[in-house]
């Protein structure tokens, strides 16, 4: 489900982030691949939005808050997916 960022990416950050008016540096394609050198940066489409999870050595992952319409479902997957 998710991949690696990777530049083919950069198409998905700027359609869901130009559909929800996001201008937050935090979850830009630029700064995300760049920082995916220190930590494990990837990208899924989970209930129509973009996910963004990062993981550091030897931690769990954590996750960028979904963006898109369906935040909430994405946010209940998720959780369904972490067995939490």
């Amino acid at each position: 489900m998710f991949e690696k960022i990777k530049l083919e990416h950069k198409d998905l950050f700027s359609r869901f982030l130009s559909a929800q008016k996001i201008v937050l540096s935090d979850v830009s394609f630029t700064n995300c691949f760049l920082w995916q050198h220190a930590r494990l940066i990837q990208v899924a489409v989970i209930k129509d939005c973009l996910v963004i999870q990062t993981t550091y050595e030897n931690q769990k992952p954590f996750y960028f808050y979904p963006i898109g319409k369906k935040a909430f479902e994405c946010v209940k997957e998720l959780l369904k997916l972490e067995k939490i």
